[in-house]
């Protein structure tokens, strides 16, 4: 189950980094926020999915999945700022 989290983030991984190099410059606080709950979602999630088998991770999903999607969300938010002049 360990082995299955990790892999679960090496999946998402990509899509944050990719945010995180773009929204990072424009809006450093905020990145920053973002990833630890990233980084704490994904702990919980890993805790949970070994300790107490599928069902636990939920928390830390819901962490890490909400830390992505916001972020996604701040860099449509630049990209439209930036093209409306």
């Amino acid at each position: 189950r360990g082995n299955r989290s990790l892999q679960h983030m090496i999946d998402t991984m990509p899509v944050l980094l990719a945010a995180l190099f773009a929204v990072g410059p424009v809006l450093p606080f905020p990145a920053l926020i973002l990833v630890v709950v990233y980084v704490i979602g994904r702990i919980s999630h890993s805790i949970g999915y070994s300790t107490k088998g599928y069902g636990g991770h939920a928390p830390g999903f819901l962490l890490s999945f909400l830390s992505v999607s916001v972020l996604e969300g701040l860099l449509a938010m630049i990209f439209f700022k930036a093209i409306s002049f």
